[in-house]
């Protein structure tokens, strides 16, 4: 009991210390970045009325929006703090102040903005040249705001008859009981007695304030980087399948050869005429609107519904929501696929579905979502060998009805002359790869081992190299080894862990192993990351040795942290040292290597596990008391 007890203080304690941190952090990061909007507006306003020649009207104009700018924050917070007090009398200082300043959380994304104006950079440009972009800017910092200020107070006025305090931990063996009434008094007519326990619905043990702000702070970053990620992004990749549409709605070649490399298409023609000619109909603005909500929807809804399947019996639902959002936060393959306008968050959705069909033994379907991903772009091509492998014969059916019957439905519009051309010249000018340092492959990695620095910015084939060659050689044998004795032809059903490992390790195989790889095909490799951190809750996990346990976690972590990194900004900071060092700009590229080695490593954890089951299970080792071969993980 004494024990449970000071476990039970240490955890008030670290929620405590939880609750000042973030407290802090919510309040600071308001007041600084109202700071940083006030004086990005006064820049932004004194380019635009005042004479840049004339410093002292300048310098006036900034202090003084800044000045008043700051001063209309001031009253609003005040303002709100009345209201607050009105409705919850009892609220603490504290708490009001934390709620005043939440709504005013999204102006920390001023900061970099208002930083970047001392370098010469884009941001820069658009804010001090182009008067409407910065206008654009104040003004969607300002509806974010409104809208939060508005559910707030609504938020006050709706639970205004609600006692707001903090929760009073006690330990387990200070609680106490007494049931009670709706009227107000316990059940046995004595005055009730409030429970000191923590709430059933609350299993982890942190208060709906922390919870609550986690939320809130994590919702608001994670909308700022898509907002500003799609905002920002040009047509890009997008406009280009799309324009392809429009020449094979022509009746010209889409694959034009003729064009800039970055402007080449290089998808199947299936895609161009089945995803892209809808598009193609519409105008161009309303084309871009529609294609970033579902784009994006795609991404968000593939991560949910992955992240609910294998997390929901074990995480509250709010503190789930909290992390997804700072995942996709954080990072970066999927913001350049919604910046570059790429099609890869429908191949994440499909892959997602696909493993959820998958853990289910529905394998026909899990085969169809493969062939439809592999129809948007052939890049998780090791799931066929897996299928392949493993037997798994209506996954092979799914797959071939599915992308049979697609093809067959694009040939009106693209014709068998666009599928011969695509599988005799663009097909093979993909399977060349090339040396761009966006290209994250091994493939890539390995001929950038006898390249010079420049190399890392030729858009050209791959080179013909004979190291390059070798270490192509060894990396496919080692990955087709590690595909046959780590995948089971006879895993159990009830072993949907090990399905999802298997999946995952395909998709790694996948980006590890192709001659094209850029950092934005990871948006797919976030289903191995969830899969990884679920595997953590799994009875094999706990059971297996602390030193492995903590090197796989290691190489995880450091597998996510290096795709999370913006290649483009480490390339930069580090091309001075290229001349010394040429190999330092593919450091990013050691993220897929080890993410196939952090599930390898838990897929093989997991397979000992089962066969030590399998063998206490056997009929010579059975007994009364015998546990099922996998516990309820799923």
């Amino acid at each position: 009991m004494a024990r449970g007890g000071q476990g039970a203080r240490r955890l008030d304690r670290f929620e405590r210390a939880t609750t000042r941190v973030l407290r802090g952090i919510v309040i600071g990061g308001a007041a600084f970045g109202v700071v940083a909007a006030s004086a990005l507006l006064g820049v932004v306003a004194a380019r635009s009325v005042a004479d840049a020649g004339a410093r002292l009207t300048h310098l006036a104009t900034v202090a003084g929006v800044t000045a008043a700018s700051i001063a209309a924050v001031a009253a609003i917070a005040w303002w709100s703090d009345r209201w607050l007090t009105r409705f919850h009398p009892t609220l603490a200082p504290t708490q009001r102040r934390l709620m005043v300043a939440l709504p005013w959380w999204p102006a920390v994304a001023a900061v970099a903005p208002l930083a970047s104006l001392t370098v010469s950079g884009d941001v820069a440009h658009r804010l001090l040249n182009l008067p409407h972009e910065g206008i654009a800017f104040t003004t969607y910092l300002s509806c974010v705001s409104l809208v939060l200020h508005l559910g707030t107070i609504a938020g006050a006025w709706m639970t205004r008859s609600e006692v707001w305090t903090h929760p009073t931990p006690v330990h387990a063996h200070e609680a106490t009981h007494s049931p009670v009434n709706p009227t107000g008094g316990s059940a046995d007519g004595a005055e009730a007695v409030p429970s000191t326990d923590r709430p059933a619905e609350n299993p982890w043990g942190i208060s709906s304030l922390v919870r609550g702000l986690m939320l809130a702070v994590t919702a608001t970053v994670s909308i700022n980087q898509a907002l500003f990620k799609y905002l920002t992004a040009q047509q890009g990749e997008f406009g280009t399948h799309r324009y392809a549409a429009i020449r094979l709605l022509r009746g010209d070649d889409p694959f034009d050869s003729m064009r800039e490399v970055w402007q080449q298409i290089n998808v199947p023609p299936v895609t161009v005429a089945i995803v892209y000619v809808p598009w193609a109909m519409l105008p161009l603005d309303w084309a871009l609107i529609g294609w970033g909500i579902l784009h994006i929807g795609a991404i968000v809804t593939s991560t949910v519904l992955v992240a609910r399947a294998l997390f929901v019996p074990r995480i509250p639902s709010d503190i789930l929501a909290a992390g997804i959002l700072l995942m996709l936060a954080v990072y970066e393959p999927w913001r350049d696929t919604i910046w570059l306008g790429q099609p890869n968050g429908f191949i994440f959705f499909f892959l997602a579905v696909g493993l959820l069909m998958a853990r289910r033994d529905r394998w026909f379907w899990a085969g169809a979502c493969i062939a439809m991903s592999l129809l948007f772009k052939p890049i998780a091509s090791w799931l066929v060998l897996y299928v392949v492998l493993t037997r798994r014969w209506s996954a092979m059916a799914g797959g071939a009805v599915t992308g049979g019957g697609l093809i067959l439905l694009s040939l009106p519009l693209a014709g068998t002359n666009w599928w011969w051309l695509w599988l005799t010249r663009k097909a093979g000018d993909l399977a060349l790869g090339n040396a761009l340092h966006s290209n994250i492959s091994l493939q890539a990695v390995h001929a950038r081992l006898s390249l010079v620095s420049h190399a890392y910015y030729d858009a050209g084939a791959l080179p013909s190299l004979p190291l390059a060659k070798v270490l192509n050689a060894l990396m496919l044998v080692t990955a087709i080894i590690l595909v046959l004795s780590l995948t089971r032809r006879a895993r159990p059903k009830s072993d949907t862990l090990g399905v999802g490992l298997e999946w995952g390790l395909a998709i790694a195989l996948s980006l590890t192993t192709s001659p094209l790889s850029w950092v934005h095909y990871s948006t797919m490799a976030i289903v191995a990351f969830i899969v990884l951190l679920a595997s953590t809750y799994a009875p094999d996990w706990r059971a297996s040795p602390k030193h492995v346990r903590v090197v796989l976690g290691t190489v995880a972590v450091l597998a996510f942290a290096l795709l999370s990194m913006d290649e483009e900004l480490f390339l930069v900071r580090t091309a001075f040292w290229w001349e010394t060092w040429p190999m330092l700009g593919s450091i990013p590229a050691a993220s897929l290597p080890l993410l196939v080695t952090a599930i390898s490593l838990r897929l093989w954890l997991r397979n000992r596990w089962v066969e030590r089951q399998e063998v206490t299970l056997s009929p010579a080792h059975t007994s009364a008391d015998s546990t099922p071969l996998v516990a309820s993980e799923s």
